[in-house]
């Protein structure tokens, strides 16, 4: 089902109407025209619920510690688990338009001890919404680490936006890059733990295997 916003109308003297008309919320709907008959009882629709596309409802980003070129190994680690995400959010790098890397980032990169990127690549506009895993790289593995998927939009204009979220590791933080996209899906090696080793892990990340 389609809808767009309502308009409003209003019947004339000598038998005509005028209307409110506004931008419908998609480019390729158009009003209607009719010269029969006029129908002046209500008629019943379903009501829709239109949410607002996020490409065009964001919060801007624009932490320039979040670049993936930022591999400072200072002791304070910059946390976006503290943060209250809400919605949707765009990325930039000192006012460029910036993306979350979808292959592997090293450790102690983006201003944080764990890097955040998204694995299995960024969508296409026609791809609509897309659910990405997030990954954290740590012991030799580019997704030993797992945090919540995030929701990911590719947008008219050669960006994304990202419905974020708090990661599962305090000491880690979505990265920000200007460089290239890659829009098909990342292979990742599985990450194996020994028994001696699963309790340790257990007490800091939630692993993906």
């Amino acid at each position: 089902m389609f809808g767009s916003f309502p308009i409003k109308v209003k019947a004339c003297p000598d038998n005509y109407y005028v209307y409110e008309l506004v931008s419908p919320t998609d480019c390729n709907y158009a009003y209607c025209a009719d010269t029969g008959s006029i129908n002046t009882s209500s008629t019943s629709v379903t009501p829709v619920t239109i949410s607002p596309d996020p490409c065009y409802n964001y919060t801007v980003l624009d932490n320039p510690w979040r670049s993936i070129n930022n591999t400072s190994t200072s002791n304070s680690y910059n946390c976006d688990g503290s943060v209250s995400w809400s919605g949707w959010y765009r990325l930039f790098i000192n006012n460029t338009s910036a993306h979350i890397p979808d292959t592997c980032v090293a450790q102690f990169s983006c201003g944080t001890d764990t890097a955040l990127w998204i694995r299995g690549g960024h969508p296409t506009v026609t791809d609509g919404v897309v659910a990405r895993d997030v990954c954290g790289y740590y012991d030799s593995y580019c997704c030993y680490i797992g945090s919540f998927p995030i929701k990911v939009k590719a947008c008219p204009g050669n960006y994304y936006v990202y419905e974020l979220v708090s990661p599962t590791l305090c000491d880690s933080a979505y990265c920000a890059d200007t460089g290239s996209i890659n829009t098909s899906p990342t292979t990742v090696t599985p990450v194996t733990i020994s028994p001696g080793n699963v309790t340790h892990a257990l007490c800091f990340y939630w692993l993906i295997f």
